[in-house]
């Protein structure tokens, strides 16, 4: 099991769903999703894990986000749909988090904000998917985010441990 932190837009997901159906296979057992922190192994308190969390988050309100535009994982075989509105502050938290004891366990990929669509075997599939999503669906979404969530993962299944409200 490991701990992961994460922001479950409020945004009508029923064009977001049939495409991650479709594209995503573990779509089934995990909630359309942003990824702040990940992963922090099961191994560290859950008590301290939460004292960072409201760390990071001190002095951040609430925020607007907008997810808009499809591209391609720049490591990986993911499809994501980018955050473009909010994408600062989600990044201020994911930095702020990881300048303390966690910062062992800051991979070293970029960070991009997104909601993952899909996950693919190459390139070649990824591309042919973002073709056939840019012409049939019109993916773009505005939300206000006002709390994060702790979530265990354990067998690819998301449990939430507790929501942390934003305030300043």
């Amino acid at each position: 099991m490991i701990y992961a932190i994460t922001i479950f837009p409020k945004i009508k997901q029923k064009s977001i769903q049939k495409i991650r159906r479709k594209y995503d296979p573990g779509c089934a057992n995990i909630k359309p999703h942003v990824t702040v922190v990940y992963p922090i192994p099961s191994s560290e308190s859950k008590k301290e894990i939460l004292l960072q969390i409201k760390k990071s988050v001190s002095g951040i309100g609430k925020f607007e986000m907008r997810l808009r535009g499809v591209c391609a994982s720049p490591t990986e075989y993911y499809l994501y749909l980018i955050v473009g509105k909010g994408k600062s502050v989600i990044n201020k938290i994911h930095k702020r988090f990881y300048k303390s004891k966690y910062k062992k366990y800051l991979k070293k990929i970029p960070v991009i904000p997104h909601l993952t669509l899909g996950v693919f075997e190459s390139r070649a599939e990824i591309n042919r998917a973002i073709k056939e999503i840019r012409q049939n669906h019109e993916l773009d979404f505005e939300c206000v985010v006002d709390r994060l969530n702790l979530l265990t993962v354990r067998d690819n299944k998301l449990k939430n441990v507790v929501e942390i409200m934003l305030k300043k």
